[in-house]
């Protein structure tokens, strides 16, 4: 089980809504610190998902950062593309991993309130991508019973969500 050393803030305070939102999901893999990010594009539930590294030696050094362009890595933000666009998208809450010579992001496809948690795989952190419907997890706007927040399981990498039950 993961042990917190410490805590920092990775995306700054903003009233922009549709600001990337940088370390909702990180890996490390060989000599990289992988930090996942998403953004809300217009009024859609659904969020673009996008790509930053930086050594795994020094991931708090912000100037060191580099962002995916959708064909390099490069030093600004505002010129990132995202990895996973928001036809159908990816949740606020996923996680993302290293297993078996593969990046693998689990989350709801089409936003918050999909129904089904999906995982999108890819020999590289930046894709290209291949969506696999893993479970449903009906988003209950019908029954009051919800189903959010998909993670994959950090040890076994299967996927997992939390439920609620409305009063």
């Amino acid at each position: 089980m993961p042990t917190l050393e410490d805590v920092y803030e990775v995306t700054p305070d903003s009233s922009d809504e549709h600001q990337i939102q940088w370390g909702q999901a990180t890996t490390v893999h060989g000599a990289w610190f992988y930090v996942y990010g998403t953004r809300a594009k217009g009024n859609e539930l659904s969020r673009e998902l996008y790509v930053a590294r930086v050594s795994s030696g020094d991931p708090r050094n912000r100037s060191r950062w580099g962002f995916w362009s959708g064909h390099h890595w490069q030093p600004t933000p505002d010129h990132a593309t995202p990895v996973i666009g928001a036809d159908p998208g990816v949740s606020q809450t996923r996680s993302v991993h290293f297993d078996d010579g593969h990046y693998v992001v689990t989350s709801k496809r089409g936003g918050d309130l999909g129904d089904f948690v999906y995982t999108w795989d890819s020999p590289e952190p930046t894709g290209p991508w291949t969506a696999q419907q893993a479970l449903e997890a009906p988003a209950g706007f019908d029954t009051g019973h919800y189903q959010y927040a998909p993670l994959a399981d950090p040890e076994k990498g299967r996927p997992l969500f939390a439920e609620v039950t409305a009063p």
